[in-house]
């Protein structure tokens, strides 16, 4: 079963695996549906405010006077904000990862007896960023929607589904998209790549991966790929941002306005809470996914 027919089962959830076949990609989608749960919900607080440090800019002076601001606006389970859809989003985009990324891998290895080279790991994990991010974009504008909103503005998901749609149709859920792709594909292939190239320098000098190992090794890999594209991520999240009945500038006019306000530093926007939430939560993903496949039986090739 080719890498394309895989995906389309995922989507329309037909879960029913052919047994000896099926195994590994199926456990796949499991562990990593599970580590990309546990991760978002331990850091969501932190996502919120990088969230809203990327879409206000310094509006607020320090992350303090910003946190006291989403704190006295809907308390401590505002930090909370969206979590759901974060989860719901990076759950399956955690599954999607790592599990497209192995079958990727499989696809384009021409000797099943010679590892890929770190140019192919790059390639592979490109491909899985740009296949994963074109299913789940629309759930991370609902999340970005939903982070940035007031108390009791959206009452479900569903009724910010359905208010968003009526205001601008399925474009809505697609605005910033082509941005957005432009950092996917190189963040993808800098963080899984570069993961798996620490991993076997460690392998060469220490011998037996550890979960400390790993978590440094994942560490490094996030922190690279986020500061490589979040200049790009500020961009997405200003025109996810924009009101559906309100017309969006073109890219160029974007990036001109935003460097006219507040300089270069806007496009780093964020990048503290950014690297601290994504940093840890990156880390937590990939040892909680790689001791679930553990636990499964099958390893990280």
């Amino acid at each position: 079963m080719d890498i394309f027919t895989k995906i389309l089962l995922l989507v329309i959830f037909l879960t029913k695996p052919e047994k000896k076949v099926e195994t590994v990609f199926y456990k796949n989608l499991i562990a990593g549906a599970l580590g990309g749960t546990i991760s978002r919900t331990i850091t969501a607080p932190i996502d919120r405010i990088k969230v809203y440090r990327q879409v206000t800019g310094f509006k607020f002076n320090s992350i303090y006077a910003l946190v006291r601001y989403l704190y006295r606006e809907g308390g401590v389970l505002s930090f909370w904000r969206g979590n759901y859809v974060n989860v719901l989003k990076f759950a399956t985009e955690s599954a999607l990862k790592f599990t497209l990324y192995e079958e990727v891998k499989q696809t384009i290895k021409t000797d099943k007896n010679v590892k890929l080279s770190n140019v192919e790991r790059f390639l592979a994990a490109s491909i899985t960023g740009a296949l994963s991010q074109t299913l789940l974009y629309p759930l991370d504008t609902m999340k970005l929607k939903m982070v940035i909103s007031k108390t009791g503005e959206y009452s479900s998901l569903f009724q910010e589904i359905k208010s968003n749609f009526e205001d601008g149709g399925i474009r809505v859920f697609y605005r910033g998209y082509l941005v957005n792709l432009l950092g996917v594909i190189p963040f993808y292939g800098i963080e899984l790549s570069f993961y798996e190239f620490l991993k076997v320098l460690y392998r060469d000098y220490m011998e037996d991966e550890t979960t400390v190992s790993r978590l440094v090794c994942a560490g490094i890999s996030t922190s690279v790929a986020q500061f490589t594209v979040y200049p790009l991520a500020i961009v997405r999240a200003r025109r996810q941002a924009v009101a559906a009945d309100k017309q969006v500038k073109s890219l160029k006019t974007m990036v001109i306005s935003i460097y006219k306000k507040s300089g270069i530093r806007t496009f780093y926007a964020g990048i503290v809470p950014s690297m601290l939430r994504g940093v840890p939560a990156t880390a937590i993903n990939y040892v909680a996914y790689e001791h679930i496949r553990s636990a499964f039986g099958i390893q990280m090739s």
